[in-house]
């Protein structure tokens, strides 16, 4: 009597397990789904995009939040394209300068996606000077800040920092203080201006992050272009300054 009694106990656990476990399943999206996400995802990115060109500096960190989505693994989330499965597939658009050229050693700042002019920095979108086509893993991780304080800045960070910390998708009580100096003190150091009247710059990281959507944006929709007529003088590209070894070949 108690075996039967244990037998039957044993079953309704079971029965109660398995309930429970088939109530955790979820509805898995098909792939036109993910395609219509990623249609939505795209027009959300272009819209950003052109509200930051038409002067609302701000909304880099939406820029920063869909790029987040798109791109962005972690161990309990998968982002959009490696749910597509192509992630990993496509090469994506690098407009960067290169750190240095070859036999040649920096010095001062390095800013690899942005270019200055009396108004400060700005995006130079498909007039950058780099134009490379870069798996994921190297784009990502690709420094594209060195500050005065040889703090270095990859995609990843930038993108995290802003979409994650700085108001992007969430607010944190506080910044790391890298990225603090970056995006409050100017920490790349440039200063723009007319003449003699030269004065700190800020936003490098949202003209940054307006790129890093630029290039996105060349990377899912191939014939995407955009240039911006600038009529604020000169132009300077972000690449740094370097000297030449006497380095015989």
């Amino acid at each position: 009597m108690k075996r039967k009694i244990k037998k039957i106990y044993k079953n309704i656990i079971g029965l109660f397990l398995r309930a429970r476990e088939d109530s955790k399943k979820n509805y898995l999206q098909t792939k036109e789904e993910l395609d219509k996400h990623l249609k939505e995802q795209i027009d959300f990115l272009k819209s950003s995009c052109d509200a930051y060109d038409d002067g609302n500096k701000e909304e880099a960190k939406r820029i920063a939040s869909t790029i987040r989505t798109l791109v962005h693994d972690t161990g309990r989330s998968k982002s959009l394209l490696s749910q597509l499965g192509i992630k990993d597939k496509l090469k994506f658009h690098d407009s960067s300068f290169e750190e240095k050229p070859k036999d040649g050693i920096r010095i001062g700042t390095y800013a690899a996606l942005v270019a200055i002019s009396p108004r400060g920095y700005f995006p130079s979108l498909d007039d950058s000077l780099g134009k490379n086509n870069v798996n994921f893993s190297d784009y990502w991780n690709k420094a594209i800040f060195i500050d005065q304080e040889n703090n270095t800045f990859s995609r990843e960070d930038v993108v995290l920092y802003l979409a994650n910390k700085n108001g992007g998708s969430h607010v944190d009580p506080s910044l790391d203080e890298k990225y603090a100096k970056l995006s409050r003190q100017n920490s790349i150091g440039w200063k723009a201006g007319v003449g003699d009247k030269l004065s700190e710059m800020t936003g490098v990281e949202l003209a940054a992050m307006r790129q890093i959507g630029h290039e996105i944006l060349k990377t899912l929709v191939p014939d995407y272009s955009k240039r911006i007529e600038r009529k604020d003088g000169f132009l300077v590209a972000g690449a740094g300054v370097f000297l030449m070894s006497n380095k015989k070949k």
